[in-house]
């Protein structure tokens, strides 16, 4: 109802749905004290339950039953409402009313407690935007709630992001289920020669590269490449997609091609790396590790960057992991937390080269669109410059000139303090106290 009612109604129409064709129900029928989140209210009776549980103890008696929050008291009217819908789409508008339908549909809520593959739930902030595909064929949408972004609450950066997930739920909906991602077919497997000859032919055409790493640390300087992923675009409309995974090291880090194979393996690799347009995300990372294991020599090259592509466009406030910004564009199911931590408790080298396969293929097909965004900006000058500051700032932490974390936060706040003071005061001088000069 109200504000966020208007957003909902009109995402929704911009979907193809209008509201009156959609079952509206919520998790929690009743609101907390005013002024009060849901969270502060459920936190509130816990605390308050835990304090009865101490004094019953010290009086010698029974404690007390834990409290009913209002999500599980709703859960069987909740349940009927959804079994009434007969619904195939459900769209989770809300932290509390995406955990309330897993709840409901037996979805685990964390990639922890499933095989990969498997369909789960992941948080509001990693889940929205992104379909989750139900074993009986239903699809779960998700959506923060707009108030997130009403008028006084500050976020108001959200409110784009919050009407497109609104509408890509509608779009599902109105195309009963339909996921418009199609992966390419993977060569996950790939024998030595097959790897030379997709290499040979990479160098060859002189195309763009799309490429990803994975890795068994976080240190550039030590840390081990388990595979490298690559991806290019042939033919002459660029339909012929091609995606394949070089495995270069097991789970447990033991080389996986003989030494003379390896060495060929590598070598090859080097002359992609150094003589291809290469497209990374977050390639300092990247180029950094591939320079120091040697498949790189070029230390002045750069490369198109989608999370560089992705600061220079109106989504600068927002964050610009791949996993966000491929909800930004494109209706694909979670894939980024299948693996937590890519340590041999919890993925096999099938799986980590399937995940590494599907990073190349979402950063590909993400750099057009950043393009054109750019483009539809004006921010092509901020591009050139963040593009060739990448291998200065990369070169910058090989010579030892790191970034000072706290000196950088402190800079931060006063950056930050200095700007909401001159925003306040461009917004007297223009007389709109919302405008927004982002």
């Amino acid at each position: 109802v109200g504000w966020s009612g208007k957003v909902l109604d009109a995402s929704l129409l911009s979907g193809g749905m209008r509201r009156e064709s959609c079952t509206v129900t919520n998790a929690a029928l009743c609101c907390p004290p005013e002024k009060v989140t849901y969270k502060e209210y459920c936190d509130t009776l816990t605390q308050v339950w835990k304090r009865k549980v101490a004094a019953a103890l010290r009086r010698g008696e029974a404690p007390p039953a834990p409290p009913v929050f209002p999500h599980i008291a709703c859960a069987p009217r909740l349940a009927r409402d959804v079994a009434e819908s007969n619904g195939k789409v459900l769209l989770a508008v809300g932290k509390q009313a995406l955990e309330s339908l897993a709840r409901d549909m037996n979805l685990p809520q964390g990639a922890a407690h499933v095989a990969p593959g498997e369909p789960y739930v992941a948080s509001i902030a990693k889940q929205h935007g992104a379909p989750v595909i139900h074993r009986d064929g239903r699809v779960l949408m998700s959506s923060y709630h707009p108030a997130m972004a009403a008028p006084g609450r500050g976020r108001s950066e959200f409110l784009p992001l919050i009407q497109e997930n609104l509408t890509r739920a509608a779009w599902v909906a109105a195309h009963d289920g339909f996921i418009p991602w199609k992966e390419p077919a993977y060569k996950l497997n790939p024998t030595a020669q097959e790897v030379l000859s997709f290499l040979r032919r990479l160098r060859n055409a002189r195309i763009e590269v799309t490429a990803d790493i994975e890795s068994n640390g976080i240190d550039p300087y030590t840390s081990l490449i388990r595979c490298v992923g690559l991806g290019a675009d042939f033919g002459d409309n660029k339909r012929d997609e091609q995606v394949m995974t070089v495995p270069l090291r097991h789970m447990d880090n033991s080389a996986w091609w003989p030494y003379d194979v390896g060495q060929e393996i590598g070598y090859a690799l080097q002359g992609v790396f150094d003589h291809n347009p290469l497209v990374f995300q977050n390639g300092g990372f990247d180029t950094s590790m591939l320079l120091n294991r040697g498949l790189m020599t070029d230390r002045k090259k750069t490369w198109k960057d989608t999370m560089m592509y992705h600061h220079d466009t109106p989504d600068n406030d927002l964050p610009h992991d791949l996993g966000f910004i491929a909800r930004r564009y494109f209706c694909l199911t979670m894939w980024k937390s299948d693996i937590d931590h890519k340590s041999t408790d919890n993925v096999n080298d099938a799986v980590l080269h399937r995940y590494n396969a599907q990073d190349v293929t979402v950063t590909k097909r993400l750099i057009g669109p950043l393009a054109q965004q750019v483009r539809h900006w004006g921010t092509e000058r901020q591009v050139e410059t963040d593009t060739k500051l990448g291998p200065i700032l990369r070169e910058m932490g090989h010579l030892g000139l790191v970034v000072d974390e706290k000196k950088r936060g402190e800079f931060s706040g006063m950056l930050n303090w200095r700007a909401q003071r001159e925003l306040y005061q461009f917004r007297e001088i223009i007389g709109d106290s919302k405008f927004n000069p982002r």
